[in-house]
């Protein structure tokens, strides 16, 4: 049941991201033939008006199919065409193809996505403070305490040392910086950089041991406490807003320092890449913890959706269409059609490699 479930909360965040290209799409009044939840082979259709309603077979992802002549053409004999012609004659009006709208209809229409997302991620945040009595506000990853005898006094780390960065990765926050020490630490030994007082810098690797009593003794640990977060009591809207955008924040640089390490090659950020089973299996645990856990894996995974749209350099994802069309704007020319048609099949490949990488990491991953 959680494992179905969890399926349901990530075709959701699907629906929400293309909910968001139709209805831009049908605002700037362009045509969209089809609206489908899931790619891959059709099973379920039903049209309403002139578009197209789609259940298909692999939920992991969706579309939107504008209407224009190739769509037309292409997707219908002529027998088809023509019915549909006579009852939905609309759809053949030429500027309400997509093909003949502004640059700034496209740009909207690609932006509108992981805008969708955007806002879904906000309302999300902001739903997880608006209850509260009192607001947590990250603090830096400022070291308050060395344990005596620890692998981190061993190491040369001292109070009021500021980790910067775990394995290569930039923490902005006590509670990512905690996070990641944790997952790291149970890997084997935890490259950090850290930020002396004096303003230098310096790079340890440090390996978790068991030490201490009771619970403590049961897990393996560097030995730092990090500074505590501030607690804002009875938090004004204002503050709720503030810090709805900071988890939006911190979440978009984790993301991005994530994506920035991945395009550049770091095996390392590569095998931690989780693909559609790898977001169920984490929604799943995330389902026991209780709402507000889905609500904080909900909120991560419309973030991600939306930073990998926007900044991931494959030509069909929604920031280099979007890149197209301002090139347009500005240029008053198009890109020529026939490196589009290119970069679009190279994107497609680019696309089902990505897809069957990470559904491959998530099992050998899971299988560990």
């Amino acid at each position: 049941m959680g494992i179905l479930f969890a399926m349901l909360i990530l075709t959701l965040v699907v629906f929400l991201h293309e909910l968001g290209h139709f209805l831009a799409y049908k605002w700037r009044g362009v045509s969209v033939y089809a609206f489908s939840i899931g790619f891959g082979p059709v099973i379920w259709r039903k049209r309403i008006g002139e578009t197209e309603y789609r259940l298909s077979a692999i939920p992991a992802g969706g579309y939107v199919m504008p209407t224009d002549e190739k769509v037309l053409g292409i997707l219908l004999d002529q027998e088809q065409r023509d019915a549909l012609e006579q009852t939905h004659p609309q759809m053949f009006e030429e500027k309400r193809w997509l093909s003949r709208s502004t640059a700034l209809t496209r740009f909207i229409g690609a932006a509108a996505g992981p805008a969708a997302n955007l806002v879904v991620a906000f309302i999300i945040a902001f739903s997880l403070s608006i209850g509260s009595e009192q607001l947590t506000v990250p603090s830096a990853p400022t070291i308050n305490e060395v344990v005596a005898e620890s692998p981190a006094e061993g190491a040369g780390l001292k109070s009021g040392d500021v980790i910067t960065k775990i394995s290569g990765l930039s923490v902005h926050s006590r509670d990512e910086a905690l996070g990641w020490l944790y997952y790291r630490i149970s890997k084997g030994a935890v490259d950090l950089t850290v930020r002396h007082s004096n303003g230098s810098e310096q790079s340890y690797s440090i390996e978790g041991k068991l030490f201490g009593e009771g619970e403590d003794s049961t897990r393996a640990r560097i030995g730092v406490i990090l500074a505590p977060n501030l607690v804002i009591t009875d938090p004004t809207v204002t503050q709720t807003v503030s810090h709805s955008v900071s988890m939006m924040k911190h979440a978009a640089q984790s993301n991005l320092e994530f994506l920035g390490l991945l395009l550049t090659g770091n095996l390392g950020m590569m095998r931690e890449m989780s693909g559609p089973v790898g977001i169920v299996a984490a929604t799943s645990a995330a389902i026991k913890g209780g709402v507000e856990h889905v609500l904080i894996i909900l909120f991560m995974i419309n973030m991600g959706l939306a930073l990998i749209n926007l900044i991931f350099p494959i030509p069909i994802m929604d920031g280099p269409q979007m890149l197209f069309s301002l090139y347009e704007g500005v240029s008053s020319r198009k890109v020529p059609e026939k490196l589009q048609h290119a970069l679009s099949a190279a994107g497609v490949v680019m696309v089902a490699a990505l897809f069957l990488f990470t559904i491959v990491n998530d099992i050998w991953r899971l299988a560990r």
